[in-house]
């Protein structure tokens, strides 16, 4: 968190925690969930939608 917490410093952008969200692959669940924690960001899964266009985990 603190490289993010620099990056809102330096930039003047800062995340919206309320539409983020952290998307984790090859990784444990132990590891994933600690993440979450950390960050603060609940997890998300594919597949989504981003601009109106389906975001997928496959080609």
């Amino acid at each position: 968190m603190e490289t993010l917490v620099h990056f809102s410093v330096i930039t003047g952008l800062v995340s919206n925690m309320k539409k983020s969200s952290l998307f984790l692959a090859g990784m444990n669940k132990q590891v994933n969930n600690q993440l979450v924690e950390i960050t603060g960001f609940t997890q998300g899964s594919f597949s989504i939608r981003y601009l109106g266009l389906l975001l997928t985990s496959k080609r």
